[in-house]
């Protein structure tokens, strides 16, 4: 299990950063006021370094997915 962990934790750790933060400044224009009042306070947290625990529950083709 300890591999498996450490394959996981590598691979997340080889995201573009430059690319991901091309991909928000595009799509956070796009949220309508609900969906960027999740992402600001998320965003808030993150920076606060406060963390937390969110539980985001809306109808399916609601944009939940696009948000995260």
């Amino acid at each position: 299990m300890n591999d498996a962990f450490n394959r996981e934790l590598e691979r997340e750790s080889e995201y573009d950063h430059q690319e991901l933060d091309l991909v928000v400044q595009k799509n956070v224009p796009l949220l309508n006021s609900q969906q960027k009042e999740v992402y600001d306070t998320s965003m808030k947290a993150i920076d606060d370094g406060i963390g937390g625990l969110y539980f985001l529950d809306a109808p399916g083709g609601t944009g939940k997915t696009f948000l995260m």
